[in-house]
């Protein structure tokens, strides 16, 4: 698998986690959802900055910020699960 396969997959992984945090923080209390906005938020800006860097920045230096993506993706959907 190429780096560019690797990072397009890290980024999937990254969206599809986040989406699933942010359908279940609409199942949230709007005060569960106000303590756990913030967790979605990084992730949605770390998910825009990885998308960003995978086609401005070098294969590892885009594969560095999809990982982290995933990670606060993967970290906001368990929190939001969690606090359900």
């Amino acid at each position: 698998m190429s780096d560019e396969e690797k990072v397009r997959h890290a980024l999937e992984r990254a969206a599809a986690a986040l989406a699933d945090a942010e359908a279940a923080l609409d199942a949230c209390s709007a005060a569960t959802r106000a303590q756990l906005a913030p967790l979605v938020q990084r992730a949605i800006l770390a998910l825009g900055d990885a998308k960003w860097r995978s086609e401005h920045a070098s294969a590892s230096t885009a594969m560095l910020y999809a990982h982290e993506a995933e990670t606060a993706a993967v970290a906001a959907r368990a929190r939001v699960r969690r606090a359900r």
